[in-house]
């Protein structure tokens, strides 16, 4: 990989595509070299991630390389969401298959759905930002996305850690909600919105607190436990 490539591709995270190989002088045959040479890994159309970081990365820093470069293949046109915005923003992905990319439109109703891929219709005024030069769905859309598409759990482990770290809050998961009201699955979002508890501080609490309320038991993170007195 040429330096102009590695430094480009070190901005976005690893992440490349097609074109700006070929803005850092490659053409065809060389780029296909690069891949054969195993200094570039395709992971989607016209998409490519820098191999040695790639294999070093976790299964879900790998996912995000995969997706800033998936989303850069489309020049502005798709914003990374659901769970993929999800790694984008360091929050936790359990229970989401890491091999499958979801991304929303910025401007078209339109959806669909290829290997690897779905391309979801587009969510309105004011869901995106950018993520490290990535566009992506706001954190409470990515929330909601990921209960809807994973189930309740999912949503429960990362409404959760986003409300802990400050990065949503539940009048804007609520917001979102009702923006949704008519999208498929939004009841497992919304369910995830109501047992959300910024007091769980790991990914462990918060599927305990789910397992058991579950079952019937309600209980109350951080609760302070004293003993009695003799």
């Amino acid at each position: 990989m040429n330096d102009l490539l590695a430094k480009l591709s070190a901005a976005h995270f690893g992440a490349f595509t097609t074109r700006d190989a070929y803005d850092c002088g490659y053409h065809r045959q060389s780029l296909s070299q690069l891949v054969r040479s195993s200094r570039a890994l395709r992971v989607g159309p016209s998409a490519y991630v820098d191999r040695d970081r790639y294999e070093a990365a976790s299964p879900e820093r790998r996912h995000e390389m995969a997706t800033r470069a998936v989303v850069r293949t489309f020049d502005g046109r798709v914003y990374a969401s659901h769970y993929s915005a999800l790694t984008l923003m360091s929050l936790p992905v359990f229970g989401a298959p890491l091999d499958h990319i979801h991304v929303a439109r910025a401007s078209d109703s339109l959806s669909r759905r290829r290997p690897g891929l779905s391309i979801h219709s587009a969510y309105g005024a004011g869901a995106g930002l950018l993520i490290g030069r990535t566009p992506s769905v706001n954190p409470a859309l990515a929330i909601l996305g990921a209960a809807m598409t994973c189930g309740i759990e999912t949503g429960v482990v990362a409404a959760d850690a986003a409300l802990a770290a400050g990065k949503t809050t539940v009048d804007e998961l609520q917001t979102w909600l009702r923006r949704l009201s008519r999208h498929r699955d939004v009841t497992h979002a919304r369910k995830a919105v109501q047992m959300a508890d910024a007091r769980s501080e790991s990914v462990g609490e918060s599927r305990t607190r789910f397992l058991l309320n579950a079952i019937g038991f309600q209980p109350t993170p951080q609760e302070d436990v004293r003993g009695g007195s003799r």
